[in-house]
């Protein structure tokens, strides 16, 4: 169990002796509520989904527990989360209704933002196809084939996300890089795709096809095809998010 006594638990913690200046990094606090957005942004836990234990919570983001109710107070009071007691009690994901409009108006403000993030999906998924190409056992073929007929099965928006979750994810640990499927877990969870939006549901619908093309180049163990299974796939959920921003307005 983490000690919240073995953690620096400052608004921000600094470390002297940069040439440039001092190296502002951030806090306990800070880290583990960028975690938990990631987790809802990605689909990991969706709206009326409920937060696992707080001990459990704490020893999976490595913080102590009282950092933990810290970070769980600021997601509060940014619309993320509600608390409910009494025996059906505990930590509850909501509709985000204010999260993501607070998320539409950042990437608005600053839609390099945006190009940014979908550019490094690309790098980083495209090389993990490539190594999913050469590494993929028998098992992640049949991981990805699960997530593929549960998406096109799924009839709910919500479900159709989590599928996708799923495929992504099984993906990315084909490749067998642990660094690749952590580092496209944080890529993914800085995008905010709604399972409330009607343009998210026109997205979903055409992300079936997108998904075949890349599972049979990984089946096939095509290299050169994976990667531009991947650069479409991205390019299309580009054009659908800028859509989805300028509906906002």
């Amino acid at each position: 169990m983490v000690n919240d006594s073995h953690n620096l638990r400052t608004d921000s913690l600094i470390l002297f002796g940069a040439e440039d200046g001092p190296i502002v990094q951030k806090s306990v606090v800070e880290d583990a509520l960028d975690q938990l957005r990631s987790m809802i942004h990605r689909g990991d836990i969706g709206p009326g989904g409920q937060l696992p234990p707080e001990r459990v919570l704490a020893e999976q983001l490595g913080v102590g527990r009282l950092s933990l109710r810290d970070a769980i107070g600021r997601l509060t009071s940014e619309g993320y989360v509600v608390s409910r007691r009494g025996a059906k009690g505990g930590t509850f994901v909501t509709e985000l209704k204010k999260p993501f409009t607070d998320w539409v108006v950042a990437m608005r403000e600053s839609p390099e933002n945006l190009d940014e993030i979908l550019e490094m999906r690309i790098a980083l998924e495209s090389r993990a196809a490539v190594l999913a190409c050469r590494r993929r056992t028998d098992h992640d073929i049949v991981e990805m084939k699960d997530a593929h007929v549960g998406f096109d099965g799924a009839t709910a928006v919500i479900e159709k996300r989590n599928a996708d979750n799923r495929f992504h994810h099984a993906l990315a640990d084909a490749s067998s890089s642990r660094l690749l499927v952590s580092t496209l877990s944080e890529n993914r969870g800085s995008l905010f795709p709604p399972t409330h939006a009607e343009v998210y549901a026109e997205l979903l619908a055409t992300r079936g096809n997108d998904h075949t093309e890349i599972l049979n180049a990984v089946i096939e163990r095509d290299e050169a095809r994976a990667c531009e299974a991947i650069e479409d796939h991205v390019s299309g959920t580009r054009s659908v998010l800028l859509e989805l921003l300028e509906r906002s307005r």
